[in-house]
Formats: C-alpha cells, structure tokens, sequence
C-alpha cells in the first residue's frame, strides 16, 4: 500500500488517537492499584529488531457481569436441550418426526433459548392474556354494579385463572430484558479489557507497512473498543440505552409490579379486605413502567433515525462510485453486482429502521397510557374510600385501559413477527452463500454477478433439515433456494473480500480501484484496510476470506458471526449431498467394487476436485460426516452410513496408517 497515504491517514487522525490512547493509559494505571487486577510481562520485538517488555494489567478472574452471563448460558443450554427433548418425544408419540432446525440426533440446540422466532408466540400469548384480564375485570366491575354477584365472582375468577397463565411469559420476558442488559455489560466488559492493546496499537502506527499481524490485531480491537467506550455514535449510545431501559423495566418493574397486583387481586377476590393504600402501593410501579417505556421509545426512535441516515449515505456513496465508473472499466459489470447486492441490504436497513421508528412511538404512546390509566386509577381509589365512587366504578378504568392495551400489545406481537421473519431470511441467505461457496469457483462467483454467466444469474441450493430418518437415509425436511446471486447481500459480500484478498496475496493496492472506493464509503479506511490485510496474512486461505467478511460485514450493518475464527460449517446434509453425487460418479465410471480402497481413494480425489483443492474444505467436510456418524450410530444402519463410514475409516487410515 502507498506508504504516503497510510502517513497522511495516520497524521489525519493523530489527535483521535491520541485522545483515546491516554485514555487508555490512565486506565491502566488506575488498574495497577486495583486488587482485582495482575501484571503480565508483555514481549515484542521493536523496529530494530530488539526483543523488548512492557507490563498490561489483566483482570484476575471473571467479572460479575461475565459469572451472570456463564451461568444464563449454562442454563439457557439445559433448558433448550429439555424443551428439544421435550419435542422429540411429542414428535415420536405422534409419529411425525421433526421437519424443521439443524439439530438431530439428540437434545443440543443450534439457535439460543430465547431466540426472536421462539419469543413471537410468547408475546402474543402476553398480550392476549392481559387483555382478557383487563375485560375481565371490566366484566366482572359492571357485573357488581348490576349486583349480580355470581357473573362478577365468575369473572373475577376467570381474571384469577389468566394471571396464573401470564407467570410464565412473564418470566421469559424478563429473562430476555435480563440477557439484552448482560450482553451490553458484557461487551462493554470485553471492550474495556481491549483497551490494554493501546501499545500494541500505537506500535502498529508507527511501523505501518512493517508491523507485524499480532500489532495489527491490536490496532483493530483497540480501536474498536475505544469506539465503543470513548467516542461512540448517537447511534450506538441510544441502542446500548435502549437495551439497558429494557432490561430494568422487563427484568426488575415490571416482574415486581406484576406479581404484587396479582397478589392484591388473588386476596380481593378471596374476599379479604383489601385497604386503599394497598391498591395505591401499585402506583409507583405503574409510573416508572410508564415511564422507563417513554424513554426507552425515544432512545430507540433516535438509534432508528440514525440507522436509516448512515444506510442512505452508504446507498449514496456506492451510487456514486458506480455512476464514477467508466462502463469501459474491466470490472464495471462485476462492479454493478456487487454494488446491487449490497444496496439491497441497504435498503432493508432503512424499511427495518421506519418499520422499528413507527413501533417506538407506539411505545412511547404505551407509557403515555399507563402513566394516565395510573394516575386514573390512583384517583378512583381516592374516590372511592371518600365514599363518593363504589368499588364497580374500577370497572369503567379497567374497561379504557384494555383498548389501547390490546392494541399496543398486537403492534409488539407484529413487531416481533417482523423482526423474526427478518433474522430467518437474513440467516438462510448467509447460509445459502456459504454452502455454495464450498463448490463453487470464484470465476463462476463473479461471472453471476457480472451478469455473463452462460447460466444466467440465478443460484440453487439445498438442505434438509429436522430429524434424521436412518431407514430412508435421509432428514425428515428439505429446504429448496433459489435466487439471484445480484439479490443476495452476501453473495456480494463475498466478491468484495475476495477484492481484499488480492490485497493480502499480491500487495498491490490502487486507491482508484472502484472496490477500495467502496471500501472508503463503508467508512474502512487506509489504516483499517492495511490492519485487515496484515491480520489475515497470518491467516489460512480458507480463514482468510471469513476474517475480512467479517470485518467488512461490520462496517455494512450486516450480521456475519464466527466461531473459533471461522464461519459456521454448512448442514452436513451439504456434504453428504456432495458425498452421494461423488459416491455415483465413480461407481458408474470405475470397475472397482465400491468401497475398496481403489475406489475410495478416486472418490476422495473426486471429492477434493468438488470442493475446489481447498484442503480446509476437506477438512470440514472429513469433520462433519464424523460428527454425523457418532450422532448416529445408536440408530438403526442404513448404506449411507455404512458407506461414509467406510470413506472415514480409510481417510483415518489414509493419514494415521493405522485404522480409526
């Protein structure tokens, strides 16, 4: 890269960084007085070439927020492993085996206990069942007024009966509030660790070109936390407000509130005497859950609003590096593709961001209302122990409440739906992408999007999914996809790491390349882009290209986790799938008996010429079918298992010389 532009990026931003690295000096120095801090010895290497040492300050132990954080895992686990037993079984006694998820062959799940998809149905549950509690009450009020005291006993009973039902939503909404809040302190936990790269970081500045990957790495992450901690966005501010506001209403007021108006309600209705003052103690709970409501739809009606300018302004930074392009430029189609894919992710930030805008306010007008139904209800106690009202008048409060109630709780059942539908979509598009790219050329990649592809741009792929089923040798569900490689965000993702990966392999950065245009428009600059490349140069090819996806998902709005440093393995149905077509090729174009060792050996080099020569695909692939077949080997045989089986005890011999 051009070592004149990195100095005058590195001179543009000197003050910045100067600011967040004495910020995180005197953190350091601050944790060398604190017990709950230990010195570690640091080594590195300087610019010429001396081994050098320098102290970082380690927390000792886990952090409080990281202990709570271990243990709602843990038990997220154990509890999403018995609902998953829980399922089998009922599937089993029914006799229609499971058709949808990843998991098989025991209770481990793959999506987290409280996931969006699995809280829509419990949200819906919430709001039908306070609804129905507050007619009830409204029913059961007129029924007294009429003095018909056995409709209002039945009525208040049935109100009884659904407070029972609302525990159970109850509690897993303030598990949810619970985890958002944890996850914000977690990371923020994490990113004030980060700050002790700040050495590291200033190390990278200074050499440039001639820093290492492990310097690189820290400038990376520290910068990253001092974002995160020192100079954030409104719009990462109001989002980690947002979450905190949340958890305290969902996991503290509300469960609290709740629990002591069923209380109340339970002894009235049993016919205890329940003084004004007890009715009055709900008060406060109301107003502060009014009011935590108010100011937690502002904070996200701010984050929104800023999440709709930041996608318009990537939208009109890669409009304009196209319309820049000359039609004549080698690359201008290609160019086209992917910045078609990524304005489509663009523009779904911006319809989620007015679709989340219009649900603040819908919140905002939900604390609004129990702030006024609270103070209503506070001035009908008043009245009524001044004798001026009877007890039946609540009934007129409870019956104005559940109007807007039942419409504020449809909007957070739809809003829920929305976001659901949209993680699903984003999840198996990511994941169609990644399937595909096992077997799938970069030319071909790139002739797609291009548009020049003999075969057009449309892309097909397939993965069964639910229970496996041993006597038909397959899983019990398929799911067919197929789109426009232009209309998948990270099919475009992809080209554009392959772009950074020439970076990585040849060296030769050309600012005016289109793509490093459109790098600048997603706001990675000089420094970040040399701080990527330098990171994935000590990085496998296979790792490489999820590194940089990753970091450049980032900068996009885009999700692209990783684990252990790379991206999720496809469904193994994937490759058995690529499995039993390389299984047929050679059967039919060999005259050995299949699975002699002849034969396996060609169905390996088969298998390898599919998989592109990409020696961590293999492995992936080597990985998967022996997962499959310690899942499954409890269950009743069948040829596929026996034949992958047969491949995996000759790759172990192949390898080890020995038998598996």
């Amino acid at each position: 890269m051009d070592l004149s532009a990195l100095r005058d990026r590195r001179q543009a931003g000197a003050l910045r960084f100067h600011g967040h690295y004495a910020h995180a000096r005197e953190r350091q120095r601050r944790e060398e007085h604190s017990p709950r801090y230990q010195k570690q010895i640091k080594s590195f290497v300087d610019a010429d070439g001396r081994e050098c040492h320098e102290d970082q300050w380690i927390r000792a132990g886990k952090t409080r927020v990281e202990r709570v954080q271990q243990s709602s895992t843990a038990f997220g686990k154990k509890a999403q492993g018995a609902f998953n037993e829980l399922s089998r079984l009922l599937h089993g006694l029914a006799g229609r085996p499971r058709t949808t998820g990843s998991g098989y062959g025991g209770p481990e799940g793959v999506d987290t206990l409280l996931s969006i998809a699995k809280l829509t149905p419990v949200s819906g549950v919430a709001a039908s069942v306070g609804t129905a509690r507050l007619a009830g009450m409204a029913v059961g009020a007129d029924a007294l007024r009429e003095g018909d005291a056995g409709a209002a006993h039945a009525a208040f009973a049935a109100v009884n009966g659904l407070g029972v039902l609302a525990v159970g939503p109850l509690v897993l909404d303030a598990m949810d509030c619970a985890d958002g809040a944890i996850a914000v302190a977690s990371s923020r936990a994490q990113a004030k660790a980060n700050l002790r790269h700040c050495e590291d970081a200033r190390r990278f500045l200074m050499h440039l070109d001639q820093a290492t990957p492990d310097e690189a790495q820290a400038y990376l992450l520290f910068e990253s936390a001092a974002a995160k901690l020192i100079d954030p966005t409104r719009e990462q501010r109001a989002q980690a407000n947002a979450v905190m506001l949340e958890g305290a209403k969902g996991a503290i007021v509300q469960p609290v509130g709740t629990s002591l108006a069923v209380g109340i309600q339970m002894a009235g209705y049993a016919g205890a005497a329940i003084p004004a003052p007890a009715g009055a103690a709900l008060a406060p709970f109301g107003f502060a859950s009014g009011t935590l409501d108010i100011l937690q739809g502002r904070q996200e009606q701010i984050r929104r609003i800023d999440q709709n300018a930041t996608a318009q302004r990537r939208k009109l930074g890669m409009t304009r590096v196209l319309l820049e392009t000359p039609k004549a430029h080698p690359q201008h189609a290609l160019l086209r593709g992917v910045v078609h894919g990524l304005q489509i992710r663009q523009d779904r930030l911006v319809r989620q961001a007015e679709r989340e805008e219009i649900f603040a306010g819908i919140r905002i007008f939900s604390g609004s209302t129990r702030i006024a139904s609270t103070a209503a209800g506070l001035v009908g106690l008043g009245l009524v122990a001044g004798g001026v009202l009877t007890a039946a008048t609540g009934g007129i409060v409870a019956a104005v409440a559940a109007v807007p109630a039942a419409f504020v709780g449809g909007a957070f059942v739809l809003r829920n739906y929305r976001r659901a539908k949209s993680e699903h979509k984003d999840k198996w598009l990511r994941r169609a992408v990644g399937a595909l790219a096992l077997a799938t050329s970069r030319e071909t990649w790139e002739a797609k999007l291009a548009g020049s592809h003999p075969d057009g741009r449309t892309l097909r792929a397939e993965f069964q999914e639910g229970e496996y089923l041993p006597e038909d040798g397959r899983f019990a569900g398929t799911r067919e996809m197929a789109f426009d490689v232009r209309d998948n965000e990270y099919a475009a993702l992809l080209a554009l790491a392959w772009q950074v990966q020439d970076l990585v392999r040849d060296g030769n950065h050309d600012p005016e390349s289109p793509f490093m245009k459109l790098l600048d428009v997603f706001g990675v600059d000089a420094l970040q882009l040399l701080a990527i490349c330098k990171v994935a140069s000590a990085k496998p090819a296979s790792a490489q290209l999820d590194f940089i996806q990753a970091q450049l998902a980032t900068a996009l709005g885009m999700k692209f986790p990783l684990v252990a440093g790379a991206q999720p393995k496809p469904h193994v149905s994937v490759f058995i799938g690529h499995f039993q077509d390389a299984w047929s090729e050679v059967a039919q174009g060999l005259d050995h008996e299949p699975g002699s060792s002849a034969f396996l050996s060609k169905l390996h080099d088969v298998l390898a010429a599919r998989f592109l020569g990409e020696p961590a695909t293999m492995q992936a692939f080597c990985q998967s079918i022996d997962a499959f077949l310690d899942k499954t080997r409890n269950m009743p045989s069948s040829p596929l298992a026996r034949q992958l089986g047969q491949f995996s005890r000759w790759s172990a011999m192949r390898w080890t010389g020995a038998p598996a």
